[in-house]
Formats: structure tokens, C-alpha cells, sequence
């Protein structure tokens, strides 16, 4: 699910892009834009899944 996977954190030119990579699923975009000095470190980059998991209530 989106909250599974490790991440992969790309930088260049002022700019950031971290994915999420689950097995046996397609790579999933969970930042894209400046870049705010995210670390590269699996533990560091939990406060980012809490920011941008998408959790929908039960009906």
C-alpha cells in the first residue's frame, strides 16, 4: 500500500523529488518540488509519510 516501500530521494539544481517504492507495485511520487534539505536516512523520512499519506475514514 502507499504507506509500504522504501524511499528514493533524487535531488538536483535546487530541486527534490522523493518516491516511495513498493515491492511488486509502481513507484509512487510522495514529494515533488524544492528542495527543503529532506535526508536521505529510510527513519528520517517518516515524518514525510506522515505528512502525505492519504488515509480515508471508514464509511
Amino acid at each position: 500500500m502507499f504507506d509500504n516501500g522504501n524511499h528514493v530521494v533524487l535531488r538536483r539544481d535546487g530541486v527534490a523529488v522523493v518516491l516511495k517504492t513498493p515491492q511488486n507495485e509502481m513507484p509512487q511520487v510522495e514529494y515533488w518540488g524544492r528542495d527543503f534539505g529532506v535526508p536521505g536516512a529510510e527513519g528520517e523520512l517518516s515524518a514525510l509519510d506522515a505528512m502525505t499519506l492519504k488515509v480515508t475514514p471508514p464509511a
